[in-house]
C-alpha cells in the first residue's frame, strides 16, 4: 500500500513539473534585425534587373532604418568590409527615404542595378541600412546592416589554374593514391568552382570522384581552395602494373569552360616488386660474370706473330 502511495505522489509531482511555465532561454528571446539576402550575385546578363531585399525586425520595438549606398571590399578571410570611400558614380537605384519596420514584421525593399554599371574588380556596391529609434542602442543592434551586390567583372578574363600532386611521387608501390591539389583563380572573374578527379589506366577510367564539396563557395581573383582524395588501387598482379593518368577537371560555375590538369604515376605492385628484386640481382650478377670472362682473354701482339695468351 505504501509503495502504491509513493507512486501516486511521484506521478503527481511529474505532472506539476510538466505544466509549470518554463523560463525562456537567452537564445529564445534573442532580438535581432536581419537582412536577406545579405549577398546578391549579379551576373553579366543581369544589368538593369531589380532585386528584392527583405528586412526582418525580430525585436520587440519599431525600428527606423535609413538606406544608403556604400562600397565594400573583401579581406583575406573573405569577409565583406565596408569602405570609407564614396562611390564616384552610384551603381544602384533604390528609394533613399527613411522607413519604419514594426516589431515582428518584415519590410520588402526593391533595388535595381543600373545598366551603366562598370565593373570594378575587388570593390562592390552595397545597400547600407542604418538603424535608429528609441531602442536601437539598447538592443545592441549593429550600427548598420548590409546587403552586398557582387557584380561580376565583365571585361576581365576567366582563368583557373590547378596544381595536383600524389603523395607517393611519380613512381610508387603504395596502393593508396593520395591526391592533393589547389584550385587557384588567376583570372579576373569570380566563380563557384566545381570539380572532379578522374584516374585512368591504359585509356580506361578506373576511378572518379567529385571534389565540389571540398572547394564550394565563391572563388575570387587571387584566391585558392584546397582539395584531397584517397583511392585504393584494388587491381592486382600484372594488370595493376603500369602508368596511371590523374586528371583534375575544374568547372567554374556558371561558365561553361573546363580547366584540366594531368599528372602521371607509375605503379609497381608489391608482389611484382618482390619478384623483380631477385631477378634484377640475377641479371646483374650474370652481367658481371660475363664481363669478367671476357677480360680474362686478351690478345697480346708479339713481333712476327700473334699469340693468344690466357692470363
Amino acid at each position: 500500500m505504501l509503495t502504491k502511495t509513493k507512486k501516486l505522489i511521484t506521478l503527481a509531482l511529474l505532472t506539476v513539473c510538466v505544466f509549470i511555465p518554463q523560463k525562456a532561454t537567452a537564445a529564445e528571446t534573442k532580438e535581432s534585425l536581419t537582412v536577406s539576402p545579405s549577398v546578391i550575385i549579379v551576373d553579366e546578363n543581369e544589368l538593369g534587373k531589380s532585386f528584392e531585399i527583405t528586412i526582418s525586425n525580430n525585436t520587440g520595438s519599431k525600428i527606423t532604418l535609413t538606406p544608403a549606398e556604400k562600397l565594400v571590399t573583401r579581406d583575406e578571410q573573405g569577409k565583406n568590409i565596408p569602405s570609407d570611400a564614396n562611390p564616384a558614380e552610384l551603381l544602384l537605384e533604390f528609394n533613399k527615404e527613411t522607413f519604419d519596420v514594426e516589431a515582428g514584421e518584415e519590410h520588402k525593399f526593391q533595388v535595381r542595378v543600373k545598366l551603366s554599371v562598370q565593373s570594378n574588380p575587388g570593390v562592390y556596391p552595397a545597400v547600407s541600412f542604418k538603424a535608429t529609434g528609441d531602442r536601437a542602442g539598447e538592443l545592441g543592434l549593429a550600427s548598420e546592416i548590409l546587403s552586398v551586390f557582387l557584380i561580376q567583372d565583365f571585361d576581365g578574363e576567366l582563368s583557373a589554374d590547378t596544381t595536383v600532386t600524389v603523395a607517393a611521387g611519380a613512381i610508387t608501390v603504395d596502393r593508396n593514391f593520395i591526391v592533393t591539389g589547389i584550385v587557384l583563380n588567376d583570372g579576373k572573374k569570380f566563380f563557384n568552382p566545381a570539380g572532379t578527379i578522374v584516374i585512368s589506366k591504359d585509356g580506361k577510367q578506373v576511378f572518379e570522384k567529385q571534389i565540389t564539396s571540398q572547394i564550394e563557395g565563391l572563388l575570387f581573383p587571387n584566391e585558392q581552395k584546397e582539395f584531397n582524395i584517397t583511392w585504393l588501387n584494388e587491381l592486382s598482379g600484372i594488370s595493376a602494373l603500369g602508368n596511371y593518368v590523374i586528371e583534375a577537371k575544374i568547372n567554374p560555375t556558371p561558365f561553361s569552360q573546363t580547366f584540366v590538369t594531368r599528372i602521371e604515376v607509375f605503379y609497381i605492385p608489391a608482389e611484382i616488386l618482390v619478384l623483380l628484386i631477385p631477378l634484377t640481382a640475377f641479371i646483374l650478377i650474370a652481367f658481371v660474370l660475363i664481363s669478367n670472362l671476357k677480360k680474362r682473354k686478351q690478345l697480346v701482339q708479339v713481333p712476327g706473330q700473334t699469340q693468344q695468351i690466357t692470363v
